[in-house]
């Protein structure tokens, strides 16, 4: 005759439950979750420094190959942006006007050299400020001291 015995069932033991009522298993899926966004958000931060470089970096190629003089100011008048060409045509020393340099100092190296012509120095330089202080787009065309445009 077969013997037919049972085995013993195993206790089947039921998941610990933390304080706030989660298994340690549904805790780790969410931590799981949290650092799969997370993950995700890295790649998309990465993505977009990739691009933002890359743009950056063509914009410096345009600047240095553009024949014009281009300068670029902040909200509180500091030159952020000057190309090759502004240095060359307004005759700027680069080593007294480097980037972060309050545009007022181009326009008293300016007026001292006597672009603006006759008159008050100090009037000159402000009027200048007051123009700029508008943050009006512009182009100027003058004919400086040393006749280059």
């Amino acid at each position: 005759m077969l013997s037919t015995t049972r085995r013993p069932e195993r206790a089947r033991l039921a998941p610990r439950r933390r304080r706030d009522g989660m298994t340690l298993i549904e805790l780790l899926i969410v931590i799981v979750i949290i650092a799969a966004f997370f993950v995700r958000y890295l790649n998309n931060v990465q993505s977009l420094r990739h691009r933002f470089e890359r743009q950056s970096h063509l914009l410096e190629i345009t600047l240095a190959n553009i024949d014009q003089g281009i300068s670029m100011v902040d909200e509180d008048l500091k030159l952020v942006v000057m190309n090759d060409r502004f240095y060359e045509i307004l005759d700027f020393p680069r080593d007294q006007m480097p980037v972060g340099i309050p545009l007022r100092k181009a326009f008293e190296i300016n007026a001292r050299r006597g672009e603006y012509g006759d008159g008050d120095i100090s009037e000159q330089i402000e009027a200048r400020i007051e123009l700029a202080r508008r943050m009006e787009p512009h182009q100027k065309e003058e004919l400086l001291q040393k006749s280059v445009i």
